[in-house]
């Protein structure tokens, strides 16, 4: 039997074996292009659902880069009173994280070690900030009372549970501190005696209130003899974020672009993670 003969048979035996699933018969001559067929509708349907997607985020993403121009004073007001509003809110949630890092630390060390494992205490923490965070993210017109109630709630759970999790570890820099920074750039945003020109954009406009209040910080925190290499690098990354977030995100009070809640969720975010990183490292 030449090499033609032996491709004939096997072709044939192939053509005659078959698999059956649910009644249903297939030849496994035909069964890799049927896969196959099957595989590109699959991936074709998930491209023409999914890129008109990616498509309105990249336009979304660059709409937020984009500076925002206030054309008239009463936007120059709501602009400003904004921003107070979100740093002096803020304010109040990093108070609530650092309170429940030291409950944490103290106070409910032995209880949550008795209900809890650390590994069910990871999940609370991430899962309960993210479920309130996609409440309002997805609802525009969602109340600001209960958001800040569910802030604040979110924010003190998650210090627990820090400060349970890494214990003196995440208190040895002292993150009380950190809420003054924010106090005090309030104060000066409120007392900003920047005037109102007409298109005057938001780029830059609270640059050296950020830069003064972490000064101010870090004169207090060496005044209190609490200024260790640790908390400075925490309050120094905590400045930049701040920078970016005041000029990236902030900047949208007026535009509604970025939700006051979303906003709000991404820098305490933020800066749970820079002090988790801090602590295990």
């Amino acid at each position: 039997m030449d090499f033609s003969d032996a491709s004939y048979v096997k072709d044939k035996v192939i053509s005659q074996l078959s698999v059956s699933y649910k009644g249903v018969i297939c030849f496994l001559n035909t069964l890799s292009p049927r896969i196959w067929v099957t595989l590109k509708k699959n991936v074709d349907k998930y491209a023409e659902d999914i890129l008109p997607i990616i498509e309105q985020s990249k336009e979304d993403f660059l709409e937020i880069l984009k500076p925002v121009k206030l054309s008239t004073e009463a936007d120059f007001e709501s602009h400003r009173n904004g921003c107070v509003e979100i740093y002096l809110s803020l304010a109040v949630m990093f108070i609530a994280l650092s309170s429940g890092e030291l409950l944490g630390t103290t106070y409910f060390c032995n209880i949550l070690s008795y209900i809890f494992t650390p590994s069910i205490e990871v999940f609370v923490m991430i899962t309960l900030p993210l479920s309130f965070f996609l409440k309002y993210y997805e609802d525009v017109c969602y109340d600001e009372v209960e958001r800040k109630k569910e802030l604040f709630v979110s924010s003190m759970i998650t210090g627990i549970f820090m400060g349970h999790l890494f214990g003196q570890q995440v208190t040895s820099y002292y993150p009380s501190i950190y809420f003054i920074f924010l106090l005090i750039l309030t104060v000066l945003l409120d007392n900003d005696k920047t005037k109102f020109s007409q298109d005057m954009s938001t780029s830059n406009l609270n640059v050296m209130q950020v830069l003064f209040s972490g000064a101010i910080t870090f004169l207090i925190m060496g005044a209190f003899s609490i200024l260790t290499i640790k908390g400075s690098l925490i309050l120094t990354l905590l400045i930049i974020i701040t920078y970016l977030h005041i000029e990236y995100l902030s900047k949208h009070v007026t535009t509604k672009l970025v939700s006051t809640g979303t906003n709000q969720f991404l820098y305490v975010a933020s800066f749970s993670i820079i002090q988790i990183v801090f602590t295990i490292f």
